[in-house]
């Protein structure tokens, strides 16, 4: 029963053999070691460097003082609004 087979054709040779018989590639070279990231997307790949922000990105500072000042014009507008109704019902 061969425990072997031939790295260049894949034909099952047996332990002693130097040579494979069906293609003749040499059994006692070591199979060439695989590329990395050649065929496995999963493979490991060097750490991507930090990424610094754009300078055209949004400062999330200033996005969140934009909301809470719509916000809070929002919310006096609707006041205002209930006191006029209001007043104007009396």
């Amino acid at each position: 029963m061969p425990s072997r087979y031939c790295l260049q054709c894949g034909a099952s040779v047996r332990d002693d053999d130097s040579f494979c018989g069906k293609c003749g590639a040499s059994l006692t070279a070591t199979a060439p070691a695989p590329r990395p990231n050649e065929f496995d997307p999963w493979a490991q790949s060097a750490p991507l460097p930090p990424r610094r922000p754009s300078p055209d990105a949004p400062n999330p500072a200033a996005t969140q003082m934009l909301l809470v000042s719509v916000a809070a014009a929002l919310m006096v507008a609707v006041g205002a609004a209930v006191l006029v109704l209001v007043a104007a019902g009396d």
